[in-house]
């Protein structure tokens, strides 16, 4: 059962067209949101561009330098992600606007986004 809690999630990948900067740019004009690059150390090799709003942190990563790529399988796209900052809870609702983000994304700015299975 539900606290009242929600969640926002999202995670997809973009195909990398352009750069990760441009990309950024790109994202923020089509959602009405302002990417800066992330220089916290939260993503470790993973260069990433942030924004927040409404207390929900979007976030655009680049694939990592071949040296500190240590995934199984590496991709050369982008991987948007979102993470919101209310308190975890038992029971919480969790809500995926991956769909919805990515439409609205492919549809304003062309980039190809693919759901991550």
């Amino acid at each position: 059962m539900s606290n009242g809690n929600l969640h926002l999630t999202a995670i997809f990948d973009i195909e990398k067209e352009f750069s990760h900067e441009e990309t950024a740019r790109k994202i923020g004009d089509a959602l009405g949101l302002k990417f800066e690059p992330d220089d916290s150390g939260r993503w470790e090799e993973y260069p990433a561009y942030v924004s927040f709003c409404l207390g929900v942190e979007f976030a655009l990563l680049a694939p990592p330098e071949p040296e500190y790529d240590i995934r199984e399988e590496p991709t050369n796209t982008f991987q948007f992600t979102t993470r919101d900052h209310t308190k975890y809870s038992e029971g919480a609702s969790k809500v995926d606007l991956s769909v919805y983000l990515a439409s609205i994304i492919q549809d304003k700015t062309g980039l190809k986004c693919e759901q991550i299975q």
